[in-house]
């Protein structure tokens, strides 16, 4: 403060002491206000007081009124608030101009925000400038930042994603099914810049003429540098967001909340510098678009919106970027600023209160925080509010200084990236600055819906805000003391649909309607009109096959357009669309004619050297304004063919498919019905077209794979050797930057680990040279002993000169003269060679070795497919090969024709023309197929290849046999024969597919809702558990509970051991386990041995279950460059492995005794597999791979790959995953965001919630203990495994021996032959049934087993009740029931006595049960449940006598029940009426709407819940009965209450009821459930306590005698909860025991035990000595726990003695 003052004390020293004249020190003349002061920021004038001189901004007033634009049309109010601040800036900076020009002083004028920049002048000039009229401030220059993301280490992500779930959260996807993608609006961001050929960006980007060339001017530009005129991003911030906004493909990268808007960029923070300069200079295009060098403005370009993800860490408003903000307002910008992230400004996380940074703290911008990627949660990098400079557009009451204004995803947002036009990154990218261009995209979206809100931020600001969906948020201030809205989350999160829907009602529609024909009859199908009403607002409108179109559009005077590509086109002006009207318009437009254009492409050559002139395989890209199509030619002849508008203009790429040739760009314009035109394509300066050699190399890494020729040599045989896949994605970081490069990744290699490397060029001649030069781009990062070396050999690699090396850290374009190595010598190689052990690495890009003379070689190109002789289908990977050439079959997908092709220059020598040349054709599975191929030179040569393999046919197709129980073995033949031309050997594998019961009648009876959780039998297309999305289906109906299940808590290294999978949260530890584990499994059905690899060491280990300590197998050595990712074992004792290195996964086998990894190969399409299980059902393996979100099957015999589909969730880090073999559902354990157990549907790849791990752990090594049996008892083969020749059969003798299998019931027994072979085809399971029936003196007893309920009611099916079967006195056999209660078993005709056996239940035993050989004989059982059944009588109590007598009654306590019971007399002095105006509907039966209890939910309107409506929650459903109340439940937090008025009667109460917390949430204290009575809270729990994560209810009892005075109280059971947390609440009761004894009431006994089927008498006294007459009433409470109260109604009627005769005498 004291600097302030001591500025201001010197400036006005200065204006009133020391210039009494109105003449500058220049002598310049100037009027000055002598009362004006002009206040200097302390900065300058310390800047100044140091090094003589500063740099500083010259603010003048602004006093120019720009109401007027707002009531302007669009193009009126861009040119109004541009010429009206234009003149501003002219008029009051001109003297100062004129000063600063005189006194040679370099300075910016901007006429946004009225203020010069003086780049550096002396205190002279810097006293003269105040007193100029007009000058208001000096002020420091600014210093900004981007918002960088907050995690730096961002990964590549270029799978195919379709919508990101970032936007599908927040309904982005709903909108555009409304037609509504931001079409005919344009936006803005102020960045880094943006890559504009990305092809997510490219065809949204305004400067695209759609013809292949781009318009820079008034799209992009560079304040600080006129010169950068092409858009570009050296920081990748910019081209993220920009992706954010607009980015979409048109297919599998839908990234953008608004793709069908138009982008332009401005660089405010060139290659991640944010310059004052370039900020204000881009806040100054944005108004006023100018051209590349600046100039010629036109505010017509102005964007609608403008995202800025940049700012200070200030905690004070600064008012610098104030006069550019009230401009976009005055000119209908919308401006959109990120909060800031914590961790860019050294905050904690969260950051707490006014942590939000400048211009964000401007009350009139929209200030964006962040939330998660799809949680709907407060993300704590978030800068929070609120800001000291209020909101004065559009101020909310009571919170005009609230920021953020609302909140957007912000965590891990994959969006476009520089590193090459297909280039993606997710992981890593989170912060405000990926939310803000949510927001941005938004205002584009409502502006589509909306036009009459186009350039109204106010109203537009509002609709945002009061659609978002609010999130509670406890900030601790105390502004907000309902918690919303909040300084963390604002309003809440955007919510796209929501606020479409709002907009989309506030504006005036007409209709407009018509047809398009070509002659006033023929319709035109598919033509666009283009609709624009010149105020801004687009709209394109297509017709149907009929010709007719019809939309709405907002009232306004528009230009139509009719147009389609092949007609001519016809534009109707001044079409009035009005409110409520349809107007018509028809178009006639006249089709164009067609030419036929074809002809051929060729080989080119090299000028001034000849060429092969070869027929050449292209794509032909062809593009027009409003035409885009690619052609292939025919691969043998080169022949294309298209239609083409006669006498149009067309752009014609030909891109050959062979490398090696420059694509060529060519206009042609087609005339008359044919046309003929042939292209012959160059060969490339670097030489390496087919058919050419060139000395030297030149070479960009643009593949994933090794160039040819090159040579990765690897010095100390570790593996460790050079990639061009980039595995541990650290993007180009040479000088250049862009596409592919070399990488030799020591950290990759991993701890422990050294590398000797050497990448080799060609061979290359330089005979005849004598001066020989090498460049290339390099960044080398050091560590440790590494070092990098380029040496050259001019012996073929004998001996080696080295010519560079380093071993710093440097980013640098090397050039080196490489002469004395090369210049002359005919065998020349360039190795760089890595050394280091865990170092970090080394990359190079863009290799040249110059000069590159180019020959010819001699020969000709042999094409042709390769296909499987047998279903005449192409081959795919096939090698076709000669004695010196290599090449393999393709696909280009984009080309059908292409399919199984292969494409390849052969050379021949110079004399034999034609030349014979043996090819021979292979793949893995296939016999070979050998050609001797005639090869004429300079021209294709068509060869095709049929590949013969062995092909296996099964007779039958099944097997199928019918035997008693007691017969003895029976064989079938499977013959097995091979039509193919090759051997195959097979192994047949037993699969058992169980044993199913004869047919089961339908239980008849009622049963309650089932809520245990349950394993076997699941569909895994379950719903999540969450109430979020809730499905009527349980998850786990039907059986008791989940399956156990090991796996490994990665965050502690430690085995558990999870007792019931269906109940994730609950979890044993076992025991210390090796370190970072993250592949494991069981292994051939033995439970007691975890085989694991460790991603340490890369060794094998065996994981002891009972202890977790491990046992050393061996070195499990994956694939080169690779990480173990995942195991899964077979019934049958094959461990298969999955590795990836991030780009590409690999199959392998793991042998379990030595650890030795044998590859099975590549899998097709899987990048990133994390984790791998074997399906015991079909055989196949299922894979997880987090690049795509997908789940792949896999069949390991032969590595075909299905992508079966998303798994809807985003997932990163280390996975677990195993299927549970008995239910056959596949588990995952699954890192998102935190770690949780999902099921995943195999036939949809859709995953499920079941429940988080303790504290969101991230697990692996899911291991089910289930399972893993691969034979079938009752089933074998001989032989089991052989070969099959193509003319010798082999017959398998295949066995059916129910004796030796021990079957003891008859029924259809259920298997499965695979088999196993080394053929290139999927053979079908053979299905194996066995009918077993019972001997003829067998008969059968069956039957339901009933549970009763207390007093013996209400019959329950009931589940693993045991039947013993007793002769002799010995129990001869036994069996259980199913889950409808039901059993049946067959058995030696006879006499049986049947007993049934059920926890809890009292057992039952049927003597002298027959039955007869081939009979059937039903015995059903009700057991009565082990509990008392108390009843009395009579129900009430009544007695009329005198005063002072005494008599008695008898009350009688019946036990109808199955168990003693007990019970006790308490007397209360009140009447049963009184009694029931206690709880009422204490289990919540009467369900919602509820009769008795007040209900309400913020989020689902009530939260009382059925299993059928809401799910489980991963909680246990209701205590009892089928409702309870659920508190939470959703992600985004809740708010509910239940309550219900009682009367306190004086005495003792006590309120209990049941309590769950299986999941509490991540936010603590602010999650929590609390009891009132009134308003006063007596109880409460929250997200802290203890209680959370344990699965069941606890009982909870209240003391509230407090309240018992007789009067009415409210009871309310409230909840608050911010994030997804669940609290249960059930069975609610009020235990009231008033406090007075009834005098003249006395029971004997008082207590006692009454037995089970007995009957108890209890003496009732009445005295009534001293009472007055009257009636007197009490209650007597028969207490019998566990059973409810009985409260019997007492009445003593007291009347005079003459009363009681008077009958008798009138008798």
């Amino acid at each position: 403060m004291k600097k302030k003052l001591l500025s201001l004390f010197i400036v006005l020293v200065f204006v009133l002491t020391s210039f009494s004249s109105f003449t500058t020190s220049s002598g310049v003349a100037k009027a000055i206000d002598p009362d004006s002061i002009v206040t200097v920021e302390q900065a300058v004038l310390d800047e100044i007081q140091t090094n003589g001189s500063a740099s500083y901004w010259i603010q003048f007033k602004n006093t120019v009124d720009l109401s007027p634009a707002y009531t302007m049309s669009w193009s009126d109010r861009g040119w109004f608030v541009y010429e009206t601040l234009l003149k501003q800036a002219d008029e009051t900076q001109a003297q100062v101009r004129s000063y600063l020009t005189g006194n040679k002083v370099e300075f910016q004028s901007y006429w946004i925000n009225n203020s010069i920049l003086v780049t550096n002048s002396d205190k002279t000039v810097l006293t003269d400038i105040q007193k100029f009229e007009g000058v208001e401030s000096i002020q420091a220059r600014k210093s900004f930042i981007l918002y960088e993301p907050e995690t730096s280490a961002a990964v590549f992500d270029n799978g195919a994603k379709a919508v990101e779930p970032n936007l599908k959260h927040i309904n982005v996807d709903d909108v555009w099914e409304m037609g509504i993608d931001g079409s005919g609006l344009v936006v803005a961001n102020i960045d880094t810049g943006v890559r504009y050929s990305h092809q997510a960006l490219v065809a949204q980007y305004r400067g695209n003429n759609g013809d292949g060339t781009f318009d820079h001017n008034y799209n992009w530009f560079n304040p600080d540098n006129h010169s950068d005129n092409v858009p570009r991003d050296g920081n990748s911030h910019g081209t993220h967001t920009m992706g954010t906004i607009v980015g979409g493909d048109g297919g599998s990268n839908q990234i953008g909340v608004a793709p069908g808007a138009k982008w332009m960029a401005c660089a405010g923070c060139p290659d991640g510098g944010c310059t004052d300069t370039a900020l204000l200079g881009c806040g100054q295009f944005m108004a006023a678009p100018t051209d590349l060098n600046g100039g010629n403005a036109n505010p017509d370009k102005r964007p609608n919106a403008v995202n800025n993800s940049w700012g200070d860490c200030s905690k004070v408003y600064d008012n610098w970027f104030e006069g550019v903000i009230n401009g976009w307002h005055a000119a209908g910008i919308y401006p959109i600023f990120a909060n800031g992230n914590a961790g860019n400004c050294g905050y904690s996380s969260p950051p707490g209160l006014n942590t939000v940074g400048n211009p964000a703290r401007s009350g009139n911008v929209t200030g964006v925080g962040s939330s998660g990627e799809q949680n709907g949660q407060y993300a704590t990098h978030s800068n929070w509010g609120p800001t000291d400079n209020l909101d004065t557009v559009n101020p909310a009451d009571g919170f005009a200084d609230m920021k953020p204004q609302v909140i957007a995803p912000g965590v891990d947002i994959r969006s476009s990236t520089p590193g090459s036009d297909t280039e993606y990154q997710k992981y890593g990218w989170t912060g405000t600055s990926m939310s803000t261009p949510h927001v941005t995209g938004l205002v584009a979206l409502i502006w589509q819906a909306a036009p009459c809100l186009i350039g109204k931020y106010a109203a537009t600001e509002t609709i945002i805000e009061s659609t978002a969906v609010d999130i509670i948020y406890d900030d601790g201030s105390p502004n907000t003391l309902t918690n919303f809205p909040n300084y963390a989350t604002g309003w809440g999160e955007i919510d796209a649909l929501a606020a479409v829907n709002m907009a989309s009602g506030m504006c005036a529609m007409g209709t407009l309607e018509g047809k398009v024909t070509t002659d006033g009859t023929t319709p035109v199908e598919g033509a666009k009109i283009f609709a624009d009403n010149g105020a801004g607002y687009t709209k394109s409108i297509y017709t149907a096959a009929d010709g007719t179109y019809s939309s709405s559009l907002p009232e306004g005077i528009y230009t139509l357009t009719a147009a389609k590509y092949g007609y001519a086109s016809q534009v109707v002006t001044e079409v009035e669309i009005t409110e409520g009207v349809t107007t018509t318009q028809n178009f006639v437009i006249a089709k164009l004619g067609l030419s036929l254009v074809s002809g051929t492409v060729y080989d080119g050559g090299v000028e001034g050297l000849g060429f092969h002139g070869y027929p050449l395989y292209s794509a032909i890209k062809i593009t027009a304004p409003g035409f885009n199509k690619t052609v292939y030619t025919d691969p043998f002849t080169g022949a294309y063919e298209i239609e083409l508008l006669d006498g149009a203009e067309y752009s014609f790429t030909i891109i050959p498919v062979p490398n090696g040739f420059t694509p060529t760009i060519q206009t042609v314009t087609p005339t008359g019905l044919i046309f003929t035109k042939d292209f012959h394509v160059k060969v490339g300066a670097e030489c390496s077209a087919p058919g050419y050699l060139g000395s030297g190399v030149n070479e960009g890494f643009d593949t994933t794979s090794l160039p040819e020729g090159w040579v990765n040599y690897d010095y100390n045989s570790s593996g460790g050797v050079w990639r061009f896949d980039d595995p541990k994605t650290r993007g180009n970081l040479t000088p250049g930057g862009e596409g592919g490069f070399a990488i030799l990744d020591s950290d990759y290699y991993g701890y422990g680990k050294s590398q000797d490397a050497g990448l080799r060029t060609p061979a290359m001649d330089f005979t005849d040279e004598t001066l020989v030069t090498l460049e290339f781009d390099t960044y080398f990062r050091q560590y440790g002993s590494s070092s990098a070396t380029v040496r050259v050999s001019n012996d073929g690699g004998s001996t080696w000169t080295d010519v560079w090396s380093t071993t710093t850290t440097l980013t640098e374009h090397v050039t080196v003269d490489i002469s004395a190595s090369a210049a002359g010598k005919s065998a020349v190689i360039v190795e760089f060679k890595y050394t280091g052990s865990w170092g970090w690495y080394w990359e190079v890009d863009d290799v040249l070795i110059t000069p590159i003379d180019c020959a010819l070689v001699t020969g000709g190109v042999v094409a042709g497919y390769v296909k499987d002789a047998i279903e005449n289908a192409p081959i795919v990977g096939a090698d076709v090969v000669s004695e010196n050439v290599s090449t393999q079959t393709f696909f280009i997908p984009e080309d059908p024709a292409s399919e199984g092709l292969y494409w390849v220059f052969q050379p021949t020598t110079t004399e034999t023309d034609p030349q014979n040349v043996v090819f021979t054709a292979s793949k893995n599975l296939y016999g070979n197929d050998i050609k001797t191929v005639s090869v004429a030179q300079n021209a294709v040569n068509r060869q095709d290849f049929t590949l013969g393999t062995g092909h296996l046919i099964f007779n039958p197709t099944s097997l199928e046999a019918t035997m008693t129980m007691g017969d003895s073995p029976l064989t079938k033949d499977l013959v097995i024969t091979n039509d193919g031309s090759a051997s195959v050997a097979f192994e047949l594998v037993e699969k058992d597919k169980g044993f199913t019961l004869p047919s089961i009648p339908a239980f008849k009876g009622v049963l309650p809702e089932d809520t245990r959780p349950i394993s076997i039998g699941l569909d895994p297309l379950a719903e999540n558990a969450s109430r979020l999305s809730a499905s009527a289906d349980d998850l786990f109906k039907g059986i008791l509970s989940g399956e156990p299940a090991f796996a490994v808590d990665l965050q502690t290294d430690t085995l558990m051991h999870i007792p019931d999978t269906t109940v994730p949260g609950t979890w044993n530890s076992i025991g210390a386990a090796m370190s970072s584990l993250y592949s494991g499994d069981f292994l051939a059905g033995d439970f007691t041995t975890l085989y694991a690899i460790s991603s340490d060491d890369n060794n094998l280990y065996k994981v002891n279950t009972a202890t977790g300590a491990a046992t050393l197998v061996g070195a499990a050595t994956p694939p080169a460059g690779h990480t173990w990712t995942g195991l899964s074992g077979t019934p049958d004792g094959i461990l298969y492995g999955l590795t990836t290195n991030g780009s590409v996964s690999s199959l392998v086998t793991v042998d379990p005794a030595t650890g030795v990894a044998t590859p099975l190969g590549d899998i097709p399409g899987v990048k990133a597999g994390i984790d791998l299980a074997y399906n015991t059902d079909d055989d196949m393996i299922y894979i997880v791979d987090i690049s795509t979100d997908s789940l792949f099957r896999v069949d390991p015999d032969t590595l075909t790959t299905t992508q079966v589909g998303a798994l809807g969730v985003s997932a990163n880090y280390a996975q677990g995953m195993d299927f549970e073999e008995d239910s056959g559902v596949l588990y995952w354990a699954a890192y998102t965001t935190s770690g949780e157990l999902r099921i995943i549907d195999t036939t949809t790849g859709a995953s499920s919630l079941v429940g988080a791990f303790p504290g969101g752990t991230e697990v692996d090594c899911l291991a089910f203990a289930t399972g893993g049996v691969s034979d079938v008892p009752w089933l074998s083969e001989d032989p089991v495994s052989g070969t099959v020749g193509t003319e010798d059969p082999v017959t398998v003798e295949v066995t059916f021996d129910p004796t030796g299998a021990g079957l003891s019931q008859p029924g259809d027994y259920l298997a499965e032959l695979k088999v196993r072979h080394n053929s290139p085809y999927t053979y079908p399971n053979i299905p194996v049934t066995l009918h077993l029936k019972a001997p003829s003196n067998y008969g059968t007893f069956k039957g339901h087993v009933y549970g009763l309920k207390t007093c013996d009611v209400d019959p329950t099916a009931l589940k693993g009740a045991t039947v013993n079967f007793w002769q002799n006195g010995a129990v001869k056999f036994t069996t259980t029931t199913n889950a409808e209660g039901y059993y049946s078993y067959a058995l030696p005709e006879g006499t049986y006595d049947i007993e049934v056996l059920s926890d809890g239940y009292i057992s039952k035993l049927e003597q002298a049960q027959a039955v007869a050989g081939g009979q059937t004989t039903t015995v059903n059982f009700d057991l009565r449940l082990q509990a008392p059944c108390l009843v009395v009588s009579p129900a009430s109590l009544e007695q009329t006598q005198p005063s002072d007598t005494v008599t008695t009654q008898t009350l009688t306590i019946e036990n109808k029940g199955a168990a003693q019971g007990i019970f006790e007399l308490i007397e209360l002095p009140v009447t049963p009426l009184q009694l029931d105006q206690l709880i009422q509907d204490p289990s919540f039966e009467d369900g919602s709407p509820n009769s008795y209890w007040d209900e309400f939910s913020l989020e689902f309107n009530t939260p009382l819940c059925t299993v059928a409506g809401c799910g489980t929650g991963g909680g246990t459903g209701p205590k009892t009965g089928n409702w309870w109340t659920w508190f939470g439940g959703s992600n985004t937090g809740d708010t509910g209450y239940v309550s219900q008025s009682v009367t306190l009667l004086p005495g003792t109460a006590e309120l209990s009821f049941y309590v769950e917390q299986e999941y509490c949430g991540n936010a603590g204290a602010s999650n929590y459930l609390a009891l009132k009575i009134d308003d006063t809270e007596v109880w409460r729990t929250n997200g802290s306590d203890p209680a959370c994560g344990e699965l069941g209810y606890r009982l909870v009892t209240v003391d509230v005698s407090d309240f018992a005075d007789g009067d009415s109280h409210l009871i309310k059971f409230e909840s608050v909860t911010v994030d997804l947390s669940n609290f249960f609440l059930d069975d609610v009761e009020l235990n009231l025991e008033p406090g007075a004894d009834v005098p003249w009431l006395a029971e004997d006994p008082t207590a006692g035990v009454v037995p089970a089927d007995s009957i108890i008498n209890v003496t009732i006294t009445y005295n009534s000595t001293g009472l007055a007459n009257g009636n007197y009433f009490a209650t007597l409470r028969v207490k019998n726990p566990p059973a409810a109260p009985i409260n019997i109604p007492v009445t003593l009627h007291i009347t005079s003695l003459q009363y009681l005769y008077l009958p008798l005498i009138l008798k």
